[in-house]
């Protein structure tokens, strides 16, 4: 007789869960001049937010504004 499997598989409610409000979370690979990047981990230090987090930050303030109306 075959030997019934218990361990193994996925499970409902394993895994890392998301850690983001917006859902799922992905990494992506940019390229940065160093004296930026230096400026963004003081701000990100003074502010108490991780690398990551200060960039999330930045490109939700970017997204936030509005353009400017187009001249007719």
């Amino acid at each position: 007789m075959a030997k019934k499997k218990t361990r193994g598989g996925k499970r409902e409610g394993a895994g890392r869960k998301a850690s983001s409000p917006e859902g799922s979370v992905i990494t992506i690979a940019v390229s940065v001049p160093s004296g930026l990047v230096e400026q963004l981990d003081v701000r990100a230090d003074q502010e108490g937010w991780s690398r990551s987090g200060a960039v999330t930050h930045a490109i939700r303030g970017l997204l936030s504004k509005r353009k400017p109306a187009a001249k007719s």
